[in-house]
């Protein structure tokens, strides 16, 4: 990995770690010390039927204008200030028309849910998907200039900042409402930052053309449509099932499910920082017409990926309930098995996150909109079918089970598209395999001695200790190479 590859994995990596640990008190202290399992499910129900909405306001547009000022920064430097400019005329639109509409139907979609809590909440609730929207918009532009430091910096300020002011609302006695509008007080404050960042080092960088070219305002927003198809079906996967288990079940149940993805989530962090950092060097590599280069890059993040997350899914599936109860609390032990389902969930998102933006990069986001949107309405209908059943696992099952399906269309695109070989990479995966058998071994004889949280510590730090030992001497893991990317 190259020297400005490096430092920008390493910002990125140094924001989400932070993200986590932010997030991770955040979870700790609601669960723990603030809210019931209820309050926490509606809180959690609020954000996903937020970010169901929050699809309106951008659609695929921060991703296409990405894609488009990444070739003309190679190209045609002039149009890059009248590609931002124009984006963010027709985000402000977009935005202006969805909040007023989430303001107005509030009631009714609480009455729908039912849960009429959840009324107030959607309300403050508009201020978060401005926030969030700008915030989003402008992260993915800072990616498509290569300076993914500033996503990192921004992502830091609206994630600690989510903490901070969320608890300290939530003390001071405003409860549920409390913790949101902790939340979109800390988006409004990063995107305000990332907003600042973006005009002063990078649209005033760039002396624009007289005029913004022939047709590129209609090639931003048509390639925005497959784009939006995707991330539809994004949300369709990773916020409609929370709506759906609100819908079916109770708050509670959606206390359960969120905690369980959460973990999940918090483990695949490395993965999201490597797939954001090294997305926009495939369609620079195709713009050269590199593409061995581009293969040798995403070979790289596989095998990174797989060594990491096959022995991770095991380790989930092994201590989840002993996690769960001595950290969250026997009120959650109800999230147990879904959280052992995730773990599988978990290899696929690592994979999914360092295959996702490559393809929208080398120009294959039609073909992944296509697969995306299939497998969402699939995991739609499961769910469907499998909650009123099986309740939290069952929402759980249907996510991984289209997943999976998904996650195998990205990987046969992917390998069509460069000069990959499917034998190396089943290699990777082999070996990872290997590796995740003999550390289960291990964790399996020590887990019966697990009585609280130090013994509990003691467990994963001595199974990452024999999975180090054991990937290290495979060679499925250099020692030299990880110590030059993080030094």
């Amino acid at each position: 990995m190259d020297g400005h590859l490096a430092r920008g994995l390493r910002a990125m990596l140094a924001a989400d770690f932070l993200r986590v640990v932010s997030r991770g008190l955040l979870v700790l202290v609601f669960t723990t010390l603030l809210f019931t399992p209820e309050e926490y499910g509606l809180l959690f129900l609020a954000l996903a039927v937020l970010g169901t909405v929050k699809l309106l306001s951008t659609f695929g547009l921060p991703k296409s204008t990405a894609r488009y000022v990444t070739e003309h920064l190679e190209t045609d430097p002039g149009q890059v200030p009248h590609l931002i400019r124009f984006s963010y005329v027709v985000l402000a639109v977009s935005i202006t028309a969805v909040c007023a509409g989430l303001a107005l139907f509030s009631g009714r979609i609480a009455t729908l849910l039912g849960e009429p809590g959840l009324a107030p909440l959607l309300v403050v609730g508009v201020g978060y998907v401005v926030g969030s929207s700008l915030l989003g918009h402008t992260s993915v532009l800072f990616q498509s200039f290569s300076e993914v430091r500033w996503s990192a910096l921004q992502r830091t300020v609206s994630n600690v900042g989510q903490f901070v002011f969320g608890a300290a609302l939530v003390v001071l006695g405003f409860g549920v409402v409390g913790a949101l509008g902790g939340f979109v007080l800390a988006v409004l404050v990063a995107a305000a930052l990332a907003l600042v960042v973006l005009y002063r080092k990078f649209y005033r960088r760039y002396e624009p053309a007289e005029s913004m070219a022939s047709g590129l305002r209609r090639d931003v927003l048509r390639y925005s449509i497959p784009l939006t198809a995707t991330k539809g079906a994004n949300v369709l996967d990773k916020r409609v099932d929370a709506v759906l288990v609100g819908y079916f079940m109770s708050a509670t149940a959606v206390g359960y499910y969120t905690l369980a993805k959460q973990i999940s989530e918090f483990v695949m962090t490395p993965a999201a920082s490597l797939g954001f950092t090294i997305a926009p060097e495939y369609g620079s590599h195709k713009a050269s017409d590199d593409l061995d280069r581009a293969a040798d890059l995403y070979a790289s993040a596989f095998l990174g990926v797989v060594t990491l997350y096959v022995p991770a899914a095991v380790g989930m599936v092994l201590v989840a309930r002993p996690g769960v109860r001595y950290v969250f609390g026997d009120a959650y032990v109800g999230a147990v098995p879904a959280v052992q389902v995730f773990g599988l969930y978990t290899l696929l998102l690592a994979v999914g996150e360092i295959t996702n933006d490559s393809l929208d990069y080398l120009g294959r986001a039609d073909a992944r909109a296509t697969a995306k949107t299939i497998t969402s309405i699939a995991n739609f209908g499961l769910n469907l079918v499998f909650i009123p059943a099986y309740g939290v696992v069952g929402a759980a099952v249907a996510t991984v089970v289209t997943f999976s399906g998904l996650i195998a269309v990205e990987l046969f695109v992917i390998v069509r598209e460069l000069p990959l070989s499917p034998r190396t990479l089943a290699a990777h995966t082999g070996r990872a395999a290997l590796v995740a058998g003999g550390m289960a071994l291990v964790v399996v004889v020590l887990r019966p001695y697990v009585s609280d949280v130090p013994t509990l510590v003691a467990l994963v730090a001595t199974g990452v200790a024999v999975w180090g030992a054991l990937a290290t001497a495979s060679g499925a893991l250099d020692v030299r190479q990880v110590r030059s990317v993080l030094g």
